[in-house]
């Protein structure tokens, strides 16, 4: 019975062996690419605020101030209301210290208003109007991109590319040839990550023929994307 077993274990150990002997090499490698395009559409925040005695004074001193932009935008560039969007509106107790005592000294009202902009040409002009507005802020200009699809593709594209192309390098140098791809990762190995976007290149875009007209740079947006790739080695 022992003579049995002990052939069945040496049995099993050569076989191990032998798979190990024929499982190919492999090369783990990450590729990365970075496609720019040019922005079609961009957003900004316009808000103000207003301190009066009483709450209902803050509030319809803030409410003009926003009033008048909105009215702005609306008859001078063709933003609808569905490009407007309330980010924050707020109504607060305003106090000072006066003698080491906190006193109430009014009431402020606070109201931001997300824009979107279809056409980027504008926004030069439109900033330049809005800060004839004494009591308008306007900030957060982001510039955007209405469908990224076809760039997304050929970013994951690319990036494949890159992996393949490192494979190939790798396999080259050591006397070898790439064989079948066994994994792809988004990302890495341990996850994907989302593409990414990041401005890059400035272009000028003038807000009027007039000499003190505001310039605003719009910048060319950049996507990029990443994958990790394993692949035998023949």
């Amino acid at each position: 019975m022992k003579k049995i077993i002990t052939l069945v274990l040496a049995s099993l150990l050569i076989l191990s062996s032998c798979q190990s002997l024929s499982e190919k090499p492999r090369v783990e490698v990450s590729g990365s690419s970075v496609v720019t395009m040019s922005a079609d559409m961009a957003s900004f925040i316009i808000s103000a605020e207003c301190v009066g005695e009483t709450t209902e004074e803050a509030r319809i001193g803030m409410d003009g101030i926003i009033g008048e932009a909105v009215s702005v935008l609306k008859e001078g560039y063709g933003i609808g209301d569905d490009d407007l969007e309330t980010g924050v509106l707020s109504l607060s107790p305003e106090y000072s210290w006066i003698d080491n005592n906190r006193v109430l000294t009014g009431q402020r009202a606070y109201q931001s208003v997300n824009v979107t902009v279809d056409d980027i040409s504008i926004i030069g002009a439109a900033v330049e109007d809005l800060s004839k507005i004494n009591g308008i802020s306007v900030s957060s200009i982001n510039l955007k991109k209405k469908n990224t699809d076809a760039e997304e593709r050929l970013a994951r594209k690319l990036a494949i590319d890159d992996a393949m192309q490192k494979a190939y390098d790798y396999a080259t140098s050591v006397g070898r040839k790439v064989g079948e791809v066994i994994y792809i990762g988004d990302g890495s190995s341990s996850g994907g990550y989302p593409a990414n976007y990041k401005s890059d290149m400035a272009v000028r875009m003038e807000a009027s023929a007039s000499s003190y007209s505001t310039n605003y740079y719009a910048q060319k947006l950049e996507i990029s994307d990443s994958v990790h790739v394993v692949v035998e080695l023949e």
